[in-house]
């Protein structure tokens, strides 16, 4: 039928859809929703009965919620739980999560029993050789501060790494490269009552807030300096109880080594070691409402990969530590849980590129390429099989290894048969498990836990032993299991407020 004007139906249809506002429709339900809540945002009771009701005052309203919506949630939805922002991004705790361990099929086992949550960082060192450097240009100053004085978004790294700390609400938090100032600024904030974690004890780099020693004290680099980059641990007293604990530089193990007669390393390789100030920290706990311990030991080895063998010696001293601490206090080392936590400064697999070229030329002349058939780095390859051949190229017998003295060994050279050798290595019967080796299915993930804008790798890590079901792992950003890198930015910047991502486990004893 007609309408009584005579109107085809197209026209007819024309006529209800010029009727029909788009903008009324989205922002109508809006008002109507904020009509519904105006009591609890402090409207008047005559908007909130309705009486003021008209299109009008609902396209002004709609208009104004769905504005305030679209904000809310540009802005990362409130936040949640542990919805940290800085300078405007989504913050790097809302990112991450932990994650169940996919290759711990024994899940069911740790049910009832109390979990632990560990997280290792290296912060990035403040000042103007580590933060503020020209190492680190590529990323704005702004964002590299440590106060939050002239810092990006009015907040500085270290307010930034509270929040992100506080996000992974951590029990025992491992961390690297931190000075005495930088301690004095971080360690309040993480004892709040938000986060809960105290200060176990702080050493390394000739700098140390231990009270059993002095800061006065002096090695060889000389007086400490309140800059001078550590090692710290934080327990949560609410979750662990500390039972003991003891902060080191890594040469004191040597020291006592030697004082027993044993002379493990030698030449060059010892001389350096002794002079090297990278420390270790080692805190043994006991989970609130169990009976068994764990060993917590955070470290930070040397640096420079032009000597990789003396990361491999400064991991084997850190199990020597270890189990001697263990023993010291009449506990037997293959029943307590050993978690090793920090910056190995060490990748996965071995790199030739930084062999001495008299070493090149040996395994050119044996014909096993640059690594001799080995493909683990020494330090890895320690820990991951307990074990390391006197034979690898990072071994401190094998590193730097000429032809020439290799066929002096063979002719029964007398100097050469007196030259020390620490012979193989071994964990000190530690059995040691990368935590997160199998994060990504198929993957030997992580591939990067640090980049800069000329080198990217993962050389940070989590190692535990059978004692410690690991039952989740921090996840890491997304990019971070591609191998070239390319898909994740340099750092820090303004969502990552060190140049390290963090690593995390959880476990049950």
């Amino acid at each position: 039928g007609g309408d009584g004007g005579g109107s085809t139906k197209a026209a007819r249809y024309a006529r209800v859809a010029a009727t029909i506002d788009p903008w009324k429709i989205v922002t109508q339900p809006v008002f109507f929703y904020l009509k519904k809540r105006c009591t609890g945002l402090g409207l008047p009771a005559s908007v909130c009965s309705g009486e003021f009701y008209n299109p009008q005052v609902a396209l002004a309203l709609g208009t104004v919620g769905l504005a305030l919506l679209v904000t809310w949630l540009l802005k990362g939805g409130g936040g949640g739980a542990g919805g940290n922002k800085s300078g405007g991004h989504v913050y790097v705790a809302e990112k991450r999560a932990f994650v169940v361990d996919r290759s711990y099929v024994a899940e069911a086992s740790g049910k009832g029993r109390e979990s632990v949550r560990l997280v290792s960082y290296n912060i990035l060192g403040d000042g103007p050789n580590l933060a503020l450097s020209e190492k680190h240009g590529y990323c704005p100053r702004e964002l590299r501060l440590w106060g939050d004085e002239g810092a990006a978004g009015g907040k500085g790294r270290c307010s930034r790494l509270v929040e992100e700390v506080a996000g992974y609400r951590p029990d025992l938090l491992c961390v690297q490269e931190l000075s005495i100032r930088m301690m004095a600024d971080l360690a309040p904030r993480l004892a709040s009552k938000a986060i809960g974690l105290q200060q176990v004890v702080h050493v390394g780099n000739a700098s140390t807030t231990n009270p059993a020693h002095e800061h006065t004290k002096n090695f060889p680099r000389g007086p400490i300096h309140k800059d001078f980059i550590g090692t710290a641990v934080f327990v949560n007293p609410d979750k662990v109880e500390l039972v003991a604990s003891k902060g080191l530089l890594m040469h004191e193990v040597l020291d006592r080594l030697e004082k027993t007669g044993a002379k493990p390393f030698s030449g060059n390789l010892r001389k350096r070691l002794k002079s090297l100030t990278d420390g270790m920290v080692l805190a043994l706990v006991k989970p609130k409402g169990g009976d068994k311990l764990v060993l917590v030991v955070c470290c930070h080895l040397f640096w420079n990969p032009n000597w990789p063998h003396a990361k491999v010696a400064q991991s084997y001293l850190a199990t020597v530590e270890a189990r001697h601490f263990l023993e010291q206090r009449g506990l037997d080392p293959d029943a307590v849980g050993v978690v090793i936590a920090g910056d190995f400064n060490s990748m996965r697999h071995v790199q030739p590129s930084f062999f001495p070229a008299e070493q090149k030329a040996l395994y050119a002349q044996k014909g096993g390429g640059l690594a001799a058939g080995y493909t683990m780095s020494g330090v890895y390859e320690l820990y991951s099989k307990g074990r390391l051949v006197a034979e690898h190229p990072e071994h401190p017998d094998s590193f730097g290894r000429s032809i020439e003295s290799v066929e002096a060994e063979a002719r029964g050279d007398k100097a050469e048969k007196k030259r020390a050798k620490a012979g193989d290595l071994s964990t000190n019967g530690l059995e040691l498990r990368d935590a997160h080796a199998k994060l990504y299915p198929g993957v030997p993930a992580p591939r990067i836990t640090t980049k800069t804008d000329d080198f990217h790798g993962n050389i940070d890590y989590v190692w535990t032993t059978p004692q410690l079901r690991v039952t989740k792992l921090l996840a890491l950003p997304r990019g971070t299991d591609v191998p070239e890198g390319g898909a994740f930015p340099p750092i820090p910047s303004a969502d990552w407020p060190s140049d390290h991502l963090a690593t995390g486990v959880e476990f049950v004893v």
